[in-house]
């Protein structure tokens, strides 16, 4: 039966329907609606057609195009998910720059039809009874081949240039078995293939790709239906007009054009180098976008400063996928791949970029997933929020990122970062490797309201940071981890750390291989609280392996293993002075010989000390208290689960002057020699155990000579402020040289 159509107008916000029964009997029964629209709807720059079906599920979004009118008005076929149930269907109509809410809405009842299908030719409305369309000669053809039962057929190629053969064997029960010698062909140019003309040793390789079959307004060699059949339902973006594969001329509006007429369906690029610029798909198009593959299907710009694919969908949520493309700078600058603001839905995958500054740019979009991504050269990714003064939409959230490839680059960047990733909202990042950065770009730049991100396997070597996690107007990033982080031959730091509430895993900074960087492997700012770091690696760098500012807050590590840090000058821990770490601060960890400097708590597996002089001092020709040897350890360093361990050691002149050594923990003397020794060496051990804020036990223990005593001391030193700890030596007689102190060492246990 041929198709119906029903006719609507559409004036200021009413539909009125010509018939409201849309009932579809058969199989090739189908309705279209003819829309026609008043003044009122002057100036809308896009009309969308949406239905749904009975249930107000399954929409269809169709766009409106100069293409659809015929006699003045826009035949639109209805859909097939709106009829498979009987029942109302609903019918919304939106203008996109309608001056009020830009919508409309009708019911029409239908009857159920599963499986109707919509003609692509369209019938006018009249009295005469529908018949059945003429079958095609393809289709008679399928019949004709259908009816014969009990036949077999085989095929052989012959040399070039013989002539073909058919054979027919009938078999002793009646069947019939056909042979064919099909002589073999040579390759020629694409082009039209007229039905009466066709040399079989004078054929394109490929004519029979879709890709190469070029049609004219009289040589078809496909019909519609056809194609689509051989295409799996894929429209081939070279079928349209202006659409050039060899990437000489510029193809946007031809691409612009197949996009817009195609909502719904995949859009194809066969192989092939296409040049455009900001490529658009409309908000409700829900479209697949695919190439023949990231290294055969590629888009370059049309010229510097723009994006081959940009569009704004106003956070409509129907989904977008693009795949299977690979996007070149082209020796253009300051461009972009795929540049997408506040979207829904999106697929990104199976991508190649080279050269691009940003290959992927989002700005505020909802449920991206980024997959099997690889980029050469300097190609930068960022995701941000331009615009923050809606708390709801000024972030990045729901964000995938998973497995991304970059090859070396071996020249400068134009972005400061591989990935900036700025107000980014419960999101994934694994499997992210690059062969190096060049030593003057980022890794990662983690920036202001980051809250609730996980990385995961994560390789970065040759960066100016790895991976740098910053605050920006007073906005830090916050529930940040990170496990099994790389971080090799960084020119400055190998992470530097802004934020709260980081966790640290599994995860190694090292400056080896000759690079030479002018930071710390972690340095950990000011601001910074509650950063736990375990099971982490920091070895060979210039400087401080872990540098912790004074200010920063609840510091935790465990399993550190740091050596070999501060080639140049620094330490493999180093912690200032005002850092109030919780406790146990260090735990089981190991550190090298360039030791370890300011607050440490118990359980590490080395006996560095917080103070070791190693320096020989004695006492000037003076009767007066003179220090040997002095340290002032911060302020929080002990607490009641930690104690402090001082030796002090050296040696008295031979004679018999009156000598004294005392041993001082603040204002508090905890061990004194005095008496006339005559060559003897001496020793104090001391240990102070806090048992509360403001007072300590100490345990003495002295020794001169051959001789020992034990004693104990009460001293009363506020923990939470910095203590001196001394050694001093007194001549009973002003004679140089009569004390003499060989070292002194101080350390927390």
């Amino acid at each position: 039966m041929a198709n119906r159509i029903i006719t609507a107008t559409v004036t200021g916000e009413n539909i009125k329907l010509s018939s409201k029964n849309a009932g579809a009997a058969g199989s090739f029964n189908a309705v279209s609606l003819a829309f026609t629209f008043d003044s009122a709807w002057d100036g809308t720059t896009s009309k969308i057609v949406q239905f749904l079906d009975t249930y107000g599920v399954n929409p269809v979004n169709i766009t409106l195009t100069s293409g659809m009118i015929v006699s003045g008005a826009y035949i639109v076929p209805i859909p097939a998910e709106p009829l498979v149930y009987a029942g109302e269907m609903n019918i919304t109509i939106r203008g996109v720059d309608f001056e009020t809410d830009g919508t409309t809405a009708e019911r029409i009842v239908v009857s159920a039809s599963t499986t109707m299908k919509v003609l692509n030719s369209l019938y006018e409305v009249g009295g005469a009874t529908p018949v059945e369309p003429t079958p095609t000669q393809t289709e008679q053809l399928l019949t004709a081949v259908g009816s014969v039962t009990g036949m077999t057929a085989t095929a052989t190629t012959l040399t070039a240039g013989s002539s073909a053969t058919v054979t027919k064997t009938t078999n002793p029960n009646g069947t019939i078995n056909l042979a064919y010698g099909i002589p073999q062909g040579i390759k020629g140019d694409p082009g039209d293939m007229p039905a009466s003309i066709y040399d079989p040793n004078n054929k394109y390789t490929d004519a029979f790709s879709m890709a190469n079959m070029v049609e004219s307004s009289t040589n078809k060699i496909l019909t519609s239906a056809e194609r689509t059949k051989l295409t799996d339902g894929m429209v081939y973006v070279t079928n349209y007009s202006g659409v050039d594969k060899t990437g000489a001329t510029d193809s946007t509006v031809g691409i612009q054009a197949c996009i817009d007429a195609n909502s719904g369906k995949t859009i194809y690029f066969p192989a092939g180098t296409y040049k455009a610029a900001n490529i658009s798909i409309p908000p409700y198009h829900a479209i697949n976008i695919k190439g023949a593959g990231a290294d055969t299907a590629i888009l370059i710009p049309t010229a510097d400063n723009v994006s081959i694919f940009k569009f704004d969908q106003g956070f409509a949520e129907t989904p977008k996928r693009i795949s299977n493309i690979g996007f070149k700078a082209n020796g253009k600058i300051n461009c972009k791949g795929i540049d997408i603001t506040k979207a829904r839905n999106i697929t990104l995958e199976n991508l190649a970029f080279t050269d691009i500054k940003y290959g992927i740019d989002i700005d505020r979009c909802f449920v991206v997933t980024i997959h099997n991504i690889w980029c050469t050269g300097p190609v930068g990714f960022r995701f941000y929020a331009s615009d923050i003064t809606d708390e709801l939409t000024s972030f990045i959230m729901d964000l995938t990122i998973d497995k991304v490839q970059h090859d070396v680059s071996a020249t400068d960047w134009a972005t400061t970062a591989w990935f900036t990733l700025e107000r980014l909202v419960n999101s994934y990042i694994g499997n992210v490797t690059t062969r190096g950065l060049n030593g003057t770009c980022n890794g990662f730049e983690v920036k202001g309201r980051c809250e609730g991100v996980f990385f995961t396997n994560v390789v970065i070597p040759w960066a100016k940071t790895g991976i740098k996690i910053q605050s920006v107007s007073g906005e830090y990033p916050a529930g940040i981890e990170l496990a099994n982080f790389s971080v090799d031959q960084f020119t400055e730091d190998g992470m530097y750390l802004d934020g709260k509430w980081v966790w640290l895993n599994n995860s190694s900074f090292l400056n080896g291989a000759g690079r030479s960087n002018t930071g710390s492997g972690i340095e950990i700012t000011a601001s910074s609280q509650d950063i736990k770091l375990n099971n982490v690696r920091v070895n060979s760098n210039n400087y401080d392996g872990i540098k912790i500012n004074s200010g920063a807050t609840g510091i935790q590590m465990n399993n550190i293993n740091a050596f070999s840090n501060g080639v140049i000058s620094g330490y493999d821990i180093h912690m200032e002075s005002g850092a109030t770490p919780y406790n146990p601060q260090i735990s089981n960890s190991e550190f090298g010989t360039k030791r370890v400097i300011g607050q440490l708590l118990n359980k590490h597996k080395t006996t560095d000390n917080l103070f070791l002089q190693a320096a020989i001092v004695s006492t000037p020709a003076s009767t007066t208290e003179t220090t040997l040897g002095t340290y002032t350890m911060p302020a929080n360093t002990l607490d009641i689960n930690s104690k402090i361990k001082i030796k002090a050691f050296g040696y008295f002149a031979a004679n018999g002057n009156a000598k004294t050594v005392r041993l001082k923990f603040g204002s508090t003397t905890i061990g004194t020699l005095a008496d006339s020794f005559n060559g003897t060496p001496w020793e104090i051990d001391a240990e102070a155990l806090p048992v509360s804020v403001t007072a300590q036990y100490v345990a003495t223990k002295i020794f001169n000579g051959n001789t020992s005593g034990a004693y104990n001391y009460g001293a009363s030193e506020a923990v939470a402020s910095a203590i001196t700890i001394a050694c001093t030596g007194e001549n009973g007689t002003a004679n140089a040289g009569d004390i003499v102190i060989v070292g002194m060492s101080i350390e927390i246990i």
